[in-house]
């Protein structure tokens, strides 16, 4: 999935067909509606259908802007490209008795980003191939340090991580993507800020997947509080290697 965000659309061209393509974070605001993190109403007149979604759900969703409405007000009619909704969560204190916490199973971050109030992590884990199990995800916020707040990304596997049954190794693993998003507004102090996001994914050696793990993380740099309902930059990013070839 490719994830982009809209910084801003300053002009409004009524007499271009095709304004723009891009993606975003947001919420449905109402049929066929979504207001995205960057504050940009998108109206879904055509391509995709947009399914019939429960009104404040947080979405990602690309789309072709076709023509613009409102300039002030950021409307904008829409052909929808691209359409998922995310699990979301709220974070779990690490001080609490959850269950949650402990959750110790693997799972990769490819990149993350901060909008709307929203840590949104595109992540990865590793399944059974013919498996309907769920397997979970959690954000646990482990406090903050001078300038510094401390996110874990956690996973239980429901017991279907690498080789989960060595009597099975045929219907053996497929890696699974999943967009995941938390609200972290609140937990982010009123001063500038650095967010590391702190996970565990398996050892790669090459192209080789092992079963035993390694801890990763990123730090990502906010101006102050505000700027987490707006963006923030990566200031380290994690290079996860092609997960193609998996090892006993």
């Amino acid at each position: 999935m490719a994830i982009g965000a809209i910084i801003s659309i300053t002009a409004c061209d009524k007499e271009n067909s095709s304004i723009l393509t891009c993606g975003s974070m947001g919420f449905v605001s109402g049929e066929s509606q979504i207001i995205t993190d960057e504050g940009q109403t998108f109206i879904i007149t055509g391509g995709k259908e947009m399914p019939e979604t429960e009104f404040g759900t947080r979405v990602y969703a690309s789309v072709t802007l076709t023509e613009c409405i409102s300039e002030p007000e950021k409307i904008f009619n829409a052909k929808l490209l691209g359409f998922s909704i995310p699990a979301c969560s709220v974070p779990v204190d690490c001080s609490s008795d959850n269950e949650e916490t402990g959750w110790n199973d693997a799972i990769s971050v490819a990149d993350a980003w901060i909008s709307g109030g929203y840590l949104n992590v595109n992540c990865s884990w590793i399944g059974r191939r013919d498996s309907r199990t769920e397997q979970k995800t959690a954000l646990i916020y482990n406090g903050t340090s001078r300038d510094t707040v401390f996110f874990s990304l956690v996973h239980n596997s429901m017991k279907e991580g690498l080789y989960p049954d060595s009597a099975d190794k045929q219907n053996l693993v497929i890696i699974r993507n999943k967009l995941a998003t938390f609200p972290i507004q609140e937990l982010i102090p009123g001063r500038n800020v650095t967010i590391k996001l702190m996970w565990k994914w398996h050892r790669i050696d090459g192209q080789y997947i092992h079963p035993e793990t390694e801890n990763h993380f990123a730090c990502y740099s906010l101006a102050d509080a505000a700027a987490a309902s707006e963006s923030a930059v990566p200031s380290t990013k994690a290079i996860i290697s092609p997960l193609t070839t998996l090892l006993p």
